[in-house]
Formats: structure tokens, C-alpha cells, sequence
């Protein structure tokens, strides 16, 4: 274990609860390219809940939270902006659009892209495939042990946020500091995942 392992989480979808959306972008937004880089305009992207139906069927009140996931990508409130956009973190928004299982419009939500990649990961330690994805070289990873040589570099400031590089999951990372600033704005403890309890 790693002194590191303690202090980070990753920030991720509660799988164990089918009521928060799983959400999917409409046409328009899919045709942005808001995956892969720099969104470029100032119109929102707009999101709906891609499990709406299997909500519908099974009862399931929709848990529409202060952070939304889209894989690995993230919408986050306005609350949650406010408390972070002066920061100067590594951290691109773009305004959007969740509509939810009721076609209610939430307009008060932001599009986060991390734009810090940092590879942090103990290839000793870490469980992982060992045969990487080809065309990124990137490895499925099931259990992470945070390489202390690596984070030891870098000033805490400079690592409160990133992507994980080389997985396969592209797994944001955060530093227990913001967390617990995320947590006091009423975002859900249940979406972070100590590094020593991740099991990808």
C-alpha cells in the first residue's frame, strides 16, 4: 500500500443504486465531439437519463444529484461550480442541459472535462491486465496502488484533480481535500471510492 492510497478517491457513478441516471447526450451534443477535446461554442450540451425506461418499468424515483456521470465525463450543479471555478484547477465547463425522466429541463448544470492526465499508478503493485489496449497503451486496471515516487513530484496543489493515464477506465481522481469540499455543497459520499477500496 501506498501512503497515497488513503488521501485519493475516484470519482464514479454509485453502481449499487438504479435510481441515478446514467446519462446519454442527444444528437446534437453526440455531433459537438464533447468527448475529446475543448468544446467549442458557448451553447449547452444537453443530456438525458439513458436508463430512463428500465426506471419507468421498475418504479424507480429518478436521484437527480449534484454531480451526474456520463461514463468517465461529468455534469455538475451550479452549486457545485461556484464552490470550485476559482480554483484554477485543471478543469474545462461548458453549460448544460439534463432532462429528466419527466422532461423537466435542468438548466443549472455544467460539463467538466479533466485536462490534467497524470500517471500515478504502481505497475509492482497495482492489479491490472497486463496486455495493454493497443492503440493507447492503456491497461484495465481492478486495483490501484498510487506509485508515492511519482505524487511525491508534484505539489499537492498541482494534483488535486486529474485523470488517471494509461487506464483504461480513464478514472478522474481527487484528492480527500476537494472531496470533502464537494461533500459540504451536498454532493453524495456514496460517488467517491478510496483508492484503497477500488475495485475496477
Amino acid at each position: 500500500m501506498s501512503k497515497y492510497d488513503e488521501e485519493y478517491y475516484v470519482l464514479r457513478r454509485f453502481r449499487d443504486d438504479e435510481s441515478i441516471p446514467s446519462l446519454a447526450p442527444d444528437k446534437n451534443t453526440n455531433n459537438r465531439g464533447y468527448t475529446i477535446g475543448r468544446v467549442e461554442g458557448n451553447s449547452p450540451l444537453v443530456f438525458f437519463n439513458s436508463i430512463k425506461d428500465y426506471q419507468l418499468q421498475t418504479n424507480l424515483e429518478e436521484n437527480i444529484g449534484e454531480i451526474l456521470f456520463d461514463s468517465s465525463y461529468l455534469l455538475i450543479s451550479d452549486k457545485v461550480y461556484k464552490k470550485i471555478v476559482l480554483k484554477n484547477l485543471p478543469l474545462d465547463f461548458t453549460p448544460a442541459i439534463y432532462i429528466d425522466n419527466k422532461e423537466k429541463w435542468h438548466e443549472e448544470y455544467w460539463y467538466v472535462r479533466v485536462t490534467k492526465n497524470i500517471d500515478c499508478w504502481c505497475r509492482e503493485h497495482s492489479e491490472y491486465s497486463k496486455k495493454s489496449i493497443e492503440a493507447t497503451g492503456a491497461h484495465h486496471i481492478y486495483c490501484y496502488v498510487l506509485d508515492e515516487k511519482v505524487l511525491d513530484k508534484i505539489e499537492e496543489k498541482d494534483r488535486l484533480i486529474f485523470e488517471m493515464d494509461k487506464s483504461a477506465m480513464g478514472d478522474i481522481v481527487i484528492h480527500k481535500s476537494l472531496m470533502e469540499e464537494l461533500l459540504d455543497v451536498g454532493c453524495a459520499e456514496e460517488n467517491f471510492t478510496l483508492i484503497s477500496e477500488y475495485e475496477g
